[in-house]
């Protein structure tokens, strides 16, 4: 069973992280700071440990320095929202010092220049680079959709007429929302949410999309007074059906997540949902492209298969990441260009 270890002083979080792994077959080790943890790990050395960075007493970053120096190390991976200017100049300085293979994935960070280090700008890359680093190679089935997705793409827009221009994301989880609105932006330009930073394109709960959209139903707009909709997944229903009745609505982008403290059947609620927007749409005469991409592994105990296969009998196409099923939205409505970019920009 493999071993990972989480260092956090926030309570609830570990132990909701620790419940997490357990759940899913894992031997998780929770540690409120880094001195125990250090003790730990020469001791017992863990297949994989989870810093958290603001720690009392030793801080993350300090605790990457010990790690880079034990030789059991293999590659280190640091994955976050962009952080403060100065908060990343002194992170880069101990990465790029490291001595070892180090993979970055700052969402939104802008362009990192570095030598040393593996820059990459989608959660997929930085899982598949490591995996390379490591000498496990890269999963072989994200390689092959990854060259497959111009003709699903070509297929996916024979289905649509005219004036179906715009990509609708509803999500469930906030870091898939951010990681879409990120990659659109750079490929289709502005993108209207409720995690827009100018006010222009800001959303509130409620309001009607406009253009390309990205919504992050789990936000607090729209939960008031209701689950959150990993835990309660019909909330985006009202609103999945709102958006495919647009005429100008194109693509559909879903997330489902998997794992304990979510639905027992996410995907199921989700292909009802989809069901009931296609028998609109095929009343008014078009179609919408529904692309979804699931959040969990096979040993969650919604069998990942099973959810699978019911989103695709409710027509929707399911890609192996959140990055695929971007870029497949993208090329469904912009230039086929856009593949080529994010190829290198993927850090793939």
């Amino acid at each position: 069973m493999e071993r990972i270890y989480c260092v956090e002083d926030d309570e609830n979080i570990r132990e909701l992280v620790l419940y997490a792994l357990s759940s899913s077959g894992y031997q998780g080790v929770g540690f409120e700071e880094g001195e125990s943890f250090l003790a730990a790990v020469a001791k017992e050395p863990p297949d994989l440990a989870l810093l958290d960075i603001m720690l009392p007493g030793i801080s993350g970053l300090d605790l990457l320095g010990r790690l880079r120096q034990d030789p059991a190390t293999q590659v280190i991976v640091v994955i976050s929202k962009p952080p403060a200017p100065s908060v990343t100049a002194a992170m880069l300085e101990r990465l790029e010092a490291a001595g070892k293979p180090v993979v970055v994935c700052f969402l939104g960070g802008g362009k990192l220049q570095s030598d040393s280090l593996h820059v990459v700008s989608t959660l997929e890359a930085a899982a598949c680079k490591a995996m390379e680093l490591a000498g496990t190679g890269k999963p072989e089935e994200l390689e092959a959709l990854r060259h497959g997705l111009p003709a699903l793409a070509a297929e996916a827009k024979g289905k649509l007429r005219q004036g179906q221009t715009d990509i609708r994301g509803l999500y469930c989880g906030g870091t898939l929302a951010y990681e879409a609105i990120l990659r659109m932006e750079q490929a289709l330009g502005p993108v209207h949410s409720n995690l827009a930073s100018q006010d222009a394109l800001r959303l509130e709960n409620g309001s009607p999309s406009g253009g390309h959209t990205v919504l992050d139903l789990g936000d607090d707009v729209f939960t008031v007074g209701r689950p959150h909709p990993m835990i309660e997944p019909s909330l985006r229903g009202e609103r999945l059906l709102q958006e495919a009745l647009d005429p100008q609505t194109a693509v559909i982008l879903l997330d489902v997540e998997l794992g304990y403290g979510s639905h027992q059947d996410p995907a199921g609620v989700a292909a009802a949902e989809i069901a009931q927007a296609q028998a609109a749409l095929a009343e008014a005469g078009r179609q919408v492209v529904f692309l979804a991409s699931i959040c969990g592994s096979y040993d969650d105990f919604q069998d990942y298969l099973s959810q699978k296969a019911k989103l695709e009998a409710a027509g929707a196409v399911v890609t192996e990441s959140n990055a695929q099923a971007v870029e497949l939205a993208i090329l469904t409505v912009g230039p086929k260009r856009q593949t080529e970019r994010w190829e290198h920009g993927n850090g793939a």
